[in-house]
């Protein structure tokens, strides 16, 4: 309004002189008055919505209302009005202003994860953040994170205790939640800011202390603005610097606030100046009681030590008292009592009052009207000290009289010695209230009365003292006097006491005497009283009798002659029994007539409980929870009662209580069971699949060959991220995923991630972006098997619900945090469907299912595996037009890019400028070489033709991500993956022969002995350690191996063993190994779910643990770790030929074929041979161990066929179902057809002298 009225004014001036209008002032003012409040009304007619939090949490209601008013003065200088939004948490809070729900919140700081997604204003409020707990703890500030903490959830309270390390921390919703945790013991202490610690301080009666810790940061209180926004940030900056230009009345509902927060601005100031560690000295005599003085124990105590105790506790501030003046090498800084000098300190300035002192003058009331004007030779009830003696000369004069004891005070006073007797108010009160004042006359008009301050040195430090005197209340200044109350107010005897006491003792004697007379006449009426009392007694016992009938609870009181005196029993009452029968139901002793348990009852005077299962003849038996309590009745009469409550109901509900319990343990016991054992079934064929595959891709040069073996691998991949899923929901939902950061190459293992899913893309028909700016970044510390698992879910929804457009991944990488941005010009979502799309087991919608399949645990699995890595996921869609997924975690750095190509020249032309980025971080402008090899990198449109220059051309539509042709070498430009890029220039680097696969690969030299049942995976494991140069014997349990281990001789340097064996399994020969003191390396080999059987592996003496499938690159590693290093070989390997529609034995190499077909021949047949005889037997148990091994064997070679009946035969021997038998000789069947096929191959490919086919 001041910024319209000049307006106003200036506006009219200039008007009225350039048209020299003969206007008078005051109406040209008010005309253009109203066009500017009709501008100003068209001016502000926006609407804005404000989000802040419900001020019902009475610990945060007043700064809110501050906030608040500090908002509104902003408000007024912008041309907006306001809408105000009320929400229940910070969470939902956040949502609406990131959603567009509201436009902005009030009362709201920064942290890093907030000012990724929202603008901040210029702060209007600053607060000290600061540490608080109850007195039941002793905290040690030295190791503060240590403890529980408690912080309200999403607040930036919450981000500094992350910040700083600190895990064990609880989060609750709100303000009042927070103190109650700390104060019932759920928390150790919690964090918050100053104003609302101080609120809770002054509103409740628990005692605490502040506590600074060094490493909290200030809070800042700003505007939240969506990023979407930002002129309405810019006008509410702009407003926030008029304000601060602007004067501000204060109101009524900040007025409390102000002194609250100028305290807090005066912590913040007198710690920026000095260290938090700082301790302040004050002096004052120990003999200054009641301000200071010793006690009994040699401790300074008194109101001074007291005062400094609360301050420091309200303020975390700390002080120490100096008792004496030569402790101290300097001068002090606070002297605690002004009132105790007559004279300033030079250097000092002195606080405002923090204690008013008062005492009323008494006179003899035979001298009213004397000395009224003179207080010479006045007593006053002061201490003894230096301190006490300068105060009393001050204020009472040098010639009054200090008295110590009241009473001889008031004897003085009495006989004339002193005039006038000063009493402190209290004290007199004390007096009043004991009627001890007769004779006496409290005067009105000679009150003295005074107050006292500090002295303070520094500044800063006296306006703190300033401001927390200016919060303190009279009643915690009251609690301390109270505490050191010490005049006498009643030693020895008044003469007035003596005279009364013994007019009583003569009186006493004189009724004895009366008595004597009387007591023969009430004899005579002795005989009517006692009948009155039996008729009183009889009154009493119906009255309590129809009290005890309406109580549910069975009772009997019994003398102490055993008789029943009242019970509410309906049998008793109605006269249907003469004795109790209701006996124990265990052992048919009594119950009620239990005269044993009465009897001790009586003796002891003691409570007895207990419980019992009890009935009668009239009844059922029951549970009762049973009390015998002593009891007198008329006074006199001493009695049992006893109490016992049907508890039958609440029993049998606590036992289908324990019933329910022990079903529901159980079933998750059968879930686990089933997981695991899913887990085995369905990884073991995989890792038999996938380590077949990987060895045919090593041995095959065929392009062709190469793209179908890459499918296929990536097939059984995409088979194994489903087993995945569903054993990570299943993990997630009891909390029993481990997250474990390892070293990561994040270039080629995100790369390599991405291009399986480009395949996807680009063979439904969409485009595939890759946006990753150049980042030196070449290393990190994360677990990449559940960000592979986080991405690999986001980017199949994103392929599935987009028909046409594009998938686009971006990704950001800085130090300590990964950002990956998945979106898609897709089908998008409604904002219902957002608010679902987290929940497992749901989609969007219903039709999605039917539409486009899967289980609706995908985004479920992420949301819950990005939490618990301690990152963000946010979600933008639009309905229609796609969907944006932000996934955020942290993350370290462990190795960066340095410049790694130095011998190559590398020149480039056409290329765009992201690729020219890559290019210059890996290699030199210019080779400082003489013998750099000269690289030419070029775009699709630029040709060369020099057969000496060797090339990258990066292209669009290549038919493989990289191609090699005579020297020149293709990369994908659409998507362009850096890590391709990388590998052509090691390729050219290190002179690779693109037309010949020339692998390095570590040889290794020991000798391995391998426990594996299944054939197939043996032999697989025999093929890999050959190739690897390593001698390995394999047995096919562990019994075998245990046999051979113990041989003093054995030879072996390192053990692989499966999980599951016949005779003995993997655990039990480990364990066996290990009781003998055998330390040779074990390697277990598993097909189970490794987040579940990790720990178990390890606590069991396994080294290490390799997780079916698993690659040669894995098994090499965990084998260098244990075995010596004999060479590196480059070998150029071999491919092998077959066509999609061979015969399965094809599919190997000649030599592998012949040793896999006679395994086949052996240990089918033998598997064939038992299963008839168990089937004979009718054993359902073996024909269930036999059908097992025979489906892992099938999974292994994918014979699925065989893979499915043999699967089925071993589900319906455990479930002994009536057609197993049936199905058996199914299965065998078909087996002997199999091992007929298997003999035909042998006999058309292997040399009739080796097998001797006829």
């Amino acid at each position: 309004m001041k910024k319209y009225i000049v307006q106003l004014w200036e506006m009219s001036m200039v008007i009225r002189k350039q048209h020299r209008l003969l206007i008078p002032k005051f109406l040209l003012s008010i005309f253009i008055g109203l066009i500017l409040i009709g501008k100003t009304t068209l001016a502000i007619a926006e609407e804005i919505k404000v989000g802040m939090l419900d001020d019902d949490d009475i610990y945060s209601s007043l700064q809110t209302k501050v906030y608040l008013s500090d908002f509104e003065s902003v408000l007024n200088l912008t041309n907006f009005t306001a809408g105000y939004y009320y929400f229940g948490s910070i969470d939902t809070l956040l949502y609406a202003v990131d959603t567009g729900t509201i436009d902005l919140a009030i009362g709201f700081s920064r942290n890093r994860n907030r000012e990724s997604i929202f603008d901040f204003s210029m702060h209007t409020t600053e607060s000290k953040v600061v540490a608080w707990h109850a007195n039941y703890i002793d905290i040690n500030q030295n190791s503060l994170k240590s403890y529980r903490w408690a912080c309200i959830k999403s607040s930036v309270f919450c981000s500094q205790l992350e910040t700083n390390g600190i895990r064990n921390i609880l989060e609750v919703e709100n303000y009042t939640e927070m103190f109650l945790s700390v104060v019932n013991k759920r928390a150790d202490i919690l964090l918050s800011s100053y104003v609302s610690i101080a609120q809770f301080i002054e509103s409740s009666s628990v005692e605490g202390k502040v506590v600074l810790p060094k490493w909290v940061e200030d809070e800042y209180v700003s505007i939240m603005v969506s990023k979407k926004n930002p002129r309405l940030l810019s006008e509410i900056n702009q407003a926030i610097i008029q304000s601060a230009n602007v004067d501000n009345n204060t109101h009524d509902s900040q007025e409390r606030f102000d002194e609250l927060h100028r305290l807090d601005n005066a912590i913040m100031s007198l710690e920026d100046k000095f260290s938090s560690d700082k301790v302040f000295t004050y002096y004052i005599s120990d003999e200054a009681y009641p301000f200071s003085f010793l006690n009994s124990d040699g401790e300074n105590v008194g109101y001074i030590p007291d005062l400094f105790d609360l301050i420091e506790s309200r303020t975390g501030i700390s002080f120490t008292l100096v008792s004496n003046r030569n402790d101290a090498s300097s001068r002090f800084d606070i002297y605690p009592l002004s009132i105790a000098s007559d004279k300033k300190h030079n250097g000092y300035n002195e606080t405002i009052p923090y204690m008013n002192l008062k005492y009323k003058a008494l006179v003899s009331q035979r001298d009213e009207n004397i000395y009224n004007e003179n207080i010479y030779f006045a007593g006053v009830l002061f201490a003894n000290g230096l301190y006490n003696k300068d105060m009393k000369n001050q204020h009472f004069g040098d010639m009054s009289i200090v008295y110590t004891d009241i009473d001889d005070l008031l004897k003085s006073l009495k006989y004339g010695a002193i005039s006038k007797a000063y009493i402190r108010e209290d004290v007199l009160s004390e007096y009043v209230a004991l009627n001890k004042l007769d004779g006496y006359t409290i005067l009105r008009d000679s009150d003295i009365q005074f107050s006292t301050g500090m002295y303070v040195s520094d500044p800063d430090l006296h306006q703190l003292l300033n401001s927390f005197f200016v919060t303190l209340k009279e009643s915690d200044i009251e609690k301390i006097k109270k505490k050191y109350f010490s005049y006498n107010v009643g030693y020895g005897y008044q003469e007035s006491h003596v005279v009364l006491a013994s007019s009583i003792l003569i009186g006493i004697i004189v009724l004895l005497i009366a008595v004597y007379f009387i007591v023969t006449k009430n004899l005579t009426n002795k005989v009517i009283t006692k009948d009155k009392d039996i008729f009183n007694i009889e009154q009493s016992r119906a009255f309590l009798q129809s009290i005890i009938e309406t109580i549910p609870a069975k009772i009997w009181i019994h003398n102490s002659k055993h008789e029943l005196i009242l019970t509410n029993c309906v049998e008793k009452i109605d006269n249907n029994c003469v004795g109790c029968d209701m006996s124990v139901a265990s052992t048919s002793q009594l119950f009620v007539e239990d005269w044993h348990e009465i009897d001790r009852v009586l003796e002891t005077g003691e409570k007895l409980s207990s419980y019992v299962q009890a009935g009668c003849s009239f009844g059922t038996q029951k549970h009762y929870n049973y009390s015998r309590i002593p009891v007198k009745i008329n006074r006199i009469e001493r009695c049992v009662l006893t109490i016992a409550n049907d508890i039958t109901e609440e029993r049998a509900n606590q036992q289908l209580l324990i019933e329910a319990n022990t079903k529901a343990e159980k079933a998750v016991q059968a879930r686990q069971m089933f997981l695991a054992t899913m887990s085995h079934e369905l990884r073991t064929p995989i890792a038999g699949m996938m380590g077949l595959l990987e060895m045919v891709t090593s041995k095959t040069e065929d392009k062709e060959s190469l793209f179908l073996l890459d499918q296929i691998s990536a097939s059984a991949k995409n088979l194994n991220f489903l087993v995945n899923d569903i054993l990570d929901f299943s993990k997630l939902e009891s909390n029993q995923v481990v997250i474990c950061n390892e070293e990561t190459s994040i270039l080629t293992a995100l790369c390599e991630s991405l291009r399986g899913h480009y395949v996807a893309a680009r063979n439904k028909g969409l485009n595939f972006e890759l946006d990753w700016p150049a980042n030196d970044i070449k290393t990190i510390n994360i677990d990449f098997l559940r960000l592979n698992q986080i991405i690999n879910n986001l980017l199949t929804n994103a392929i599935k619900f987009t028909h046409k457009g594009t998938v686009r991944v971006q990704v950001s990488l800085e130090s300590e945090r990964i950002q990956i941005i998945v979106a898609d010009t897709g089908v998008g979502m409604t904002q219902e469907q957002k608010e679902n799309v987290f929940l497992p087991f749901v989609q969007a919608d219903n039709s999605i299912t039917r539409k486009y399949g899967g289980t609706g645990l995908g985004l479920s699995i992420v949301h819950d595996l990005v939490s618990l890595m301690g990152g963000t996921i946010f979600i933008n869609s639009t309905l229609g037009l796609g969907t944006e997924i932000t996934v955020s975690m942290p993350t370290m750095v462990v190795e960066r890019f340095q410049v790694i190509f130095p011998q190559l020249n590398v020149m480039e032309s056409g290329l765009n400028t992201k690729v020219k980025e890559w290019i210059s971080m890996w290699c030199p402008s210019q080779s400082k070489q003489s013998t750099a090899t000269n690289v030419m990198v070029h775009s699709n449109d630029v040709s060369f033709y020099d057969d000496n220059l060797i090339q990258i051309s990066i292209r669009e539509n290549i038919h493989d991500y990289i191609e090699t042709t005579g020297n020149i070498t293709t990369i994908l430009d659409k998507p362009f993956f850096p890590d391709l890029l990388l590998t052509a220039l090691h390729q050219i680097s290190s002179e690779e022969n693109a037309s010949s696969k020339q692998t390095r690969r570590k040889q290794l030299s020991g000798n391995v002995l391998v426990a594996e049942d299944n054939a197939i995976n043996a032999i697989l494991f025999s093929k890999q350690l050959s190739e690897l140069g390593i001698n390995a014997d394999v047995v096919p349990n562990g019994l075998i191996a245990f046999n051979k281990l113990t041989e003093e001789s054995h030879g072996y340097d390192l053990l692989i063993t499966d999980y599951h064996m016949p005779e003995m399994d993997g655990m039990q020969l480990v364990a066996n190994l290990r009781e003998i003191e055998c330390h040779i390396p074990v390697i277990g080999c598993t097909a189970e779910d490794f987040r579940h059987i990790d720990q178990e592996f390890s606590s069991s003496g396994f080294d290490h643990v390799l997780f079916k499938p698993y690659t040669l690159k894995q098994l090499i590693k965990i084998l260098s770790k244990h075995l010596p290093v004999a060479e590196y070989l480059n070998k150029v390997e071999q491919a092998i030929h077959f066509q999609a529609g061979d015969y399965w034995l094809n599919q190997f190499s000649a030599e592998d074929a012949r040793d896999m077909c006679t395994i086949f021949l052996e240990s089918i047949a033998d598997d064939v041979a038992e299963l008839k005889q168990a089937v004979s037997h009718e054993d359902t148990l073996r024909i269930r161990n036999i059908s097992h091994r025979i489906k892992g064997g099938m999974g292994t070679i994918g014979l699925m066929r065989l893979y499915e009946l043999a699967r089925t035969v071993e589900e319906k021997a455990s479930l002994r179902s009536h057609d197993t038998l049936e199905l058996c000789a199914d299965l065998t069947k078909q087996l002997d057809l199999e091992l007929s096929s298997v003999s035909q191959w042998q006999c058309n490919n292997v040399a009739e002298a080796e097998i001797g086919c006829v």
